[in-house]
């Protein structure tokens, strides 16, 4: 609900949230400008930055009740951008140089990070679809691609990388 109300205050018609974990659902739904748009808005928390640019894990810490008494808790969150986890898949960057055997760079700007999102088809020709909002920062100036609806994990890498290549100079 809160992630909906926030949608609306930003004006944006095109996007709702039926779970806050982007859970396949026919109420979960968005499009490329809005999820930029959510991308523009968060890049305005330095934590959040921090966590969509880990290029390892980023550790959380909390506190939750057990038998009554509060309880330390930490957990990482690992980036399926950057970081491969052992016997998790691989990530997005890793998929991309293991295709092309080159390191994912791009010519004019710094790739900063972002967030990758990955729906089932409930195919067997086409399992999942990939779909990737990230960020990358040239002169000075951040600036945002929204690459989605490939196939395979390393397109989205292709496709942004094809896009800031191309308009960052």
């Amino acid at each position: 609900d809160l992630m909906n109300q926030k949608v609306s205050e930003m004006g944006l018609l095109n996007t709702h949230f039926d779970n806050v974990l982007g859970y396949e659902s026919d109420n979960n739904y968005s499009t490329a400008s809005d999820i930029a748009a959510i991308m523009m808005y968060a890049l305005n928390s330095p934590l959040i930055v921090d966590i969509l640019s880990v290029s390892d894990a980023y550790p959380f810490y909390g506190k939750y009740i057990k038998d009554g008494e509060y309880t330390d808790l930490r957990f990482w969150h690992h980036s399926s951008l950057f970081h491969t986890v052992q016997g998790k898949g691989k990530s997005r960057i890793y998929a991309y140089e293991t295709k092309y055997g080159i390191s994912f760079e791009l010519e004019n700007a710094d790739f900063i990070g972002g967030k990758t999102g990955t729906l089932g088809t409930g195919t067997s020709s086409d399992p999942w679809i990939y779909s990737l909002v990230s960020f990358a920062s040239l002169n000075g100036e951040t600036y945002i691609a929204v690459t989605a609806k490939t196939y395979n994990s390393y397109s989205v890498m292709k496709d942004a990388k094809t896009i800031y290549d191309t308009y960052l100079n």
